[in-house]
């Protein structure tokens, strides 16, 4: 029983230790559409919000990397990828077109 309850705690920190809390953010045409905390799991996408024909999510690839996946419907997606380690750290998504200025971007919830 007492090996059991040992294993267990180790599977369970170790998928704790995997898991990371984000803060991201949706800003369009300088106005704030989505603020919020997302929580990721290594290999997993985590949504953080829609606008239009967009889907805004963001992926945990362990070690610290991230990136951002913008998937326009019908169109194309597109990413943008970094390493977050540190509170000020911040991955960052932009389209500038004549139509929309859109950024997506995540920080650590430290």
């Amino acid at each position: 029983m007492k090996h059991l309850l040992l294993s267990l705690t180790v599977l369970l920190s170790g998928a704790a230790a995997q898991a990371q809390d984000l803060f991201c953010k949706l800003t369009v045409n300088s106005e704030v559409m989505v603020d919020t905390k997302v929580s990721t799991v290594v290999g997993k996408n985590a949504a953080i919000g829609t606008y239009d024909n967009y889907q805004i999510s963001v992926r945990n690839q362990g070690a610290g990397k991230f990136y951002i996946e913008v998937y326009e419907t019908n169109v194309s997606r597109s990413y943008a990828d970094g390493v977050l380690r540190t509170e000020e750290d911040e991955t960052k998504w932009t389209l500038w077109s004549r139509e929309i200025l859109m950024e997506a971007s995540c920080r650590l919830a430290i």
